[in-house]
Parts: C-alpha cells; structure tokens; sequence
C-alpha cells in the first residue's frame, strides 16, 4: 500500500524556539527533508505572534481549570481501537475533548477562531490514510503530537525525529529524567489538558492518547481521582496496522533518515516497553476507576461495553446519551476493515517478543484474525 500524500506537518505552529532547539539537538535535518523543514520555520514565524497571544490567554484563564474533574483517560497502544472508543464516548455533551482543528494547530486554535479554522481546514483530510475513519475539524485528537508544538517535553518528538528515542523513553515512560525535567513535563502535560479545557467551556474531558498507556505514575501524579479506560487486542493484529500506520502517516513526518527495518524495530520497542510499564503500574488506580475492554468485545457489541464502563466508572448513563451511542454506534456497522495477511517471519517475531502480552492478556499464539484495522 502506498505511503499517504501528506504535505502538512504537526511542526507548522511550532514555538519556535522549540523548533530551532530541536534541530540543534538532533544535529540538523535529514537534506531531503530540508524544503518541509523551510516552510515549518516559515509557518513558525508567521504565527509566532498569535502563539504569544494564546500563550497570555491561557496565563488569564488557567485558574479557571482548578474547578474541573480529573479527566477520563482512554488509555491502550496504537491501533488497539481507541479511536472510536474516544469517538463514541465524545457523543455525551457532558464532556469536552481535544478537537483536531486544536490538535493540528494547537498553539494558535484558542484566539485564531473562525477565521483561521476556515482557512487552515484544508489541512486536516478527510479520512485517516491507514484505515479510512472520517476524521473532520471538530472530530475527537489525541494530544500528545499538540504538546510537541510548544514544549521540548513530549514523547511525540521521537516520531518527527525517529532516530531519537530520549524523547520516547523520558516523556512516555518517564524513564531517565532529572526532577527539573520530571516537573518540565508536568508543567507541559496540564497546560495541555487546561487548554481543551478552555476550549471546551471547562467541561470534564475524555482525552485519549496512546503515549498514556506507560505513564500510568505520572498520571495519577497530576490528577490522582483520574478514571482509567483501557482497550487492548491481539498482538497478531496491532504489530502489523500499526506498521502500516507509519509506512502510510508516520513516515511522511520523520526528519529523519529511517528505514523501514528501523520503523519495524521501532514499534516492537514501543509495544513492549508501553505494555509493560502498564502491566506494571496498572495496579495503581483504584479498582472503581479502571475500565479494560477486549478489541474484540467492543468490536461485536461497542454499545454493551459502552453502558458497562459507565456502570463501572459511576457515569452518569442516559437516555439521551444512549440514543447518540447507538446512532453512531449503528452508522459505522457497514465499516470496511483493511485485510492483511500475516507473514510467517513477522508472526514468529511477534509470538517471540510479544509473549508477555499474550499471556496477560488472555490471547493465544495462532489465534490468527486475518484483519487489520
């Protein structure tokens, strides 16, 4: 399958400062890349000043997010179905969360309003390369590639620039860092979820991300009554769509030289070290504030387990969320998954380094499915 043509980058509205401290970290740009590298500096600049205006906005109204509930964290790795889990919970109006026009432009959405929202739009596609879900301006984001665009504490950082996993290592299993750089983080993490805040009115927020699933200390750290959604699936399936997220999205994004044995290697690390870390700290969160869901459960009956984790969570399940669940619930049944077909080398890989996970999670070697999504 092709690599997507994505010309944008999440870099366009980096502080640039952050912009040139990273270049000057990783040692410059890789030189086919140096023409994207010139339009994010350009874009960086032209928006510095709304950068600085949103950065007073939310100096005057962070104050106002100390009133707010701990978030609702959907939590599990990539391509483990988090996404419509995050949609379908966004369906209750109680909650707020990180739009996309936010995430993609997340140092200027706050005071650009309408008008940069119309003009910039065309950025965002559509549907999402590796799998064909819709994704629109005012759809659910994670945050995490938001944070990379106004502080060096992100583990996103580790995607643009592949070659570097300090990033990865310090920010999404907070493995290695100083106090100053432990604080740094934090810092930067609350200013994030205080700006959907902002944005959404200082509603409770549903924020998903799948660099959380490894941070569960540092999590409980900033919000210690935060409620816990984890949805998880068969190895089989994750290794391979989550390569083909990369080979289709990620990709387009490295500034880095990086081969595909690289990427391979690359997301074997993050599934281990992530899932892990979870297994480990897991036991952490209050048993009422946990909630873990079977792919393949939610898969068969999304609105069963939907009505489940409220029970569990002490959410307030109602009749009007249960239409909009539903709704939706029913407009995706006609959903075309891509196939793919794994290979004996990769399904051996997996079952060799991947076997802890099998095991916890109560899957079994040669419970092949045959489908990626």
């Amino acid at each position: 399958m092709a690599k997507a043509d994505i010309s944008a980058h999440q870099y366009f509205t980096a502080n640039p400062f952050v912009w040139l401290s990273l270049i000057l970290k990783n040692r410059g740009i890789y030189w086919k890349k140096i023409p994207k590298a010139i339009v994010i500096t350009i874009v960086s600049l032209i928006t510095s000043p709304i950068q600085l205006a949103q950065y007073f906005y939310y100096l005057a109204n962070r104050s106002k997010t100390r009133e707010i509930e701990d978030p609702i964290f959907i939590i599990g790795h990539w391509r483990s179905g988090t996404t419509f889990l995050h949609y379908l919970m966004c369906k209750n109006p109680k909650f707020g969360y990180l739009t996309y026009f936010q995430g993609f432009l997340p140092t200027i959405a706050l005071v650009g309003g309408v008008v940069v929202k119309k003009t910039l739009s065309f950025l965002i596609p559509k549907k999402r390369p590796q799998d064909n879900i819709e994704i629109s301006s005012d759809l659910p984001h994670e945050e995490e590639n938001s944070i990379s665009n106004f502080s060096m504490y992100s583990a996103s950082h580790s995607f643009f620039f592949p070659k570097d996993e300090s990033f990865y290592n310090k920010f999404a299993l907070l493995k290695g860092l100083t106090k100053r750089e432990y604080k740094r983080w934090k810092g930067s993490y609350k200013r994030m979820i205080d700006e959907i805040a902002i944005a959404n009115d200082f509603k409770p927020l549903v924020v998903k991300n799948p660099h959380n699933t490894g941070r569960i200390k540092g999590l409980l750290d900033l919000y210690p009554n935060a409620k816990f959604i984890h949805i998880y699936r068969n190895p089989y399936d994750v290794i391979p769509s989550t390569y083909l997220m990369y080979d289709m999205v990620i990709r387009t994004q490295y500034l880095n030289d990086y081969s595909k044995e690289d990427t391979m290697n690359k997301i074997f690390y993050y599934y281990k070290t992530s899932m892990q870390q979870y297994f480990d700290q897991k036991s952490l969160i209050p048993k009422e504030n946990l909630f873990e869901i079977k792919f393949e459960d939610f898969q068969y009956d999304a609105v069963k387990n939907i009505k489940d984790l409220y029970s569990q969570l002490n959410l307030d399940y109602t009749p009007d969320v249960d239409q909009k669940v539903k709704e939706y619930a029913e407009s995706k049944k006609g959903y075309k998954k891509n196939v793919h077909k794994l290979e004996g080398k990769l399904k051996k890989r997996i079952e060799k380094e991947c076997h802890f996970a099998f095991e916890t999670l109560g899957y079994q070697p040669e419970q092949l499915s045959e489908t990626v999504v």
